[in-house]
């Protein structure tokens, strides 16, 4: 029987052993295999799917920006793959930056986006703009040798000029203004 096991078990057909004189702990142990094959399945897929999703969001950054560093394939995928799993379950994160990333890495968030439309089309599943600001983030530190947090950083300390300035002012600035833009980018470059 050793022999018979070692020749035709594969890695998509393994054999499980299941040690048992008792007819319902033998039900409930085959039930238990066949669960964790099936869950393993699904999830290597919902990887596969992530790494693809992130490959076709790095082709898009290299069509805006020629040469970007693609060693960030594995870490974009594992965002895109917790994105997916938070949306699935109702618990989407928000980026309170994600209007400054939007100014500061304005071509970075365009590139981003296409993840919107991969996503609605593979999965049914609608991703908002928090989640395509952190990708921007990712497809920044690929193009300018950054960590994402480094750049998250940045957002963060621009953001808090810009509170310093409207707290002096006493004035409210129009994120969506060239003005807002201008003073984003001087700053960021200061």
């Amino acid at each position: 029987i050793e022999e018979m096991l070692q020749r035709t078990d594969t890695e998509y057909a393994p054999w499980t052993i299941v040690e048992a004189t008792d007819r319902r702990y033998a039900t409930v142990k085959i039930y238990t295999v066949i669960t964790q094959m099936l869950t393993a399945g699904i999830d290597n897929r919902r990887r596969e799917i992530a790494r693809e999703t992130a490959a076709e969001v790095i082709r898009e950054a290299e069509k805006v920006f020629g040469k970007v560093d693609r060693r960030i394939m594995i870490p974009l995928a594992d965002h895109i793959s917790f994105a997916v799993s938070r949306i699935r379950n109702q618990e989407q994160i928000s980026n309170p930056l994600t209007d400054d990333i939007r100014v500061l890495f304005h071509n970075e968030f365009q590139a981003a986006s296409v993840l919107r439309d991969i996503l609605q089309k593979r999965m049914q599943i609608t991703i908002d703009e928090h989640e395509i600001g952190y990708v921007a983030l990712h497809i920044h530190s690929a193009i300018e040798d950054e960590k994402v947090s480094v750049a998250m950083q940045t957002a963060r300390a621009v953001r808090e000029c810009i509170e310093m300035i409207e707290k002096e002012t006493g004035k409210k600035i129009d994120v969506i203004s060239l003005s807002y833009n201008r003073l984003m980018n001087h700053i960021k470059y200061m």
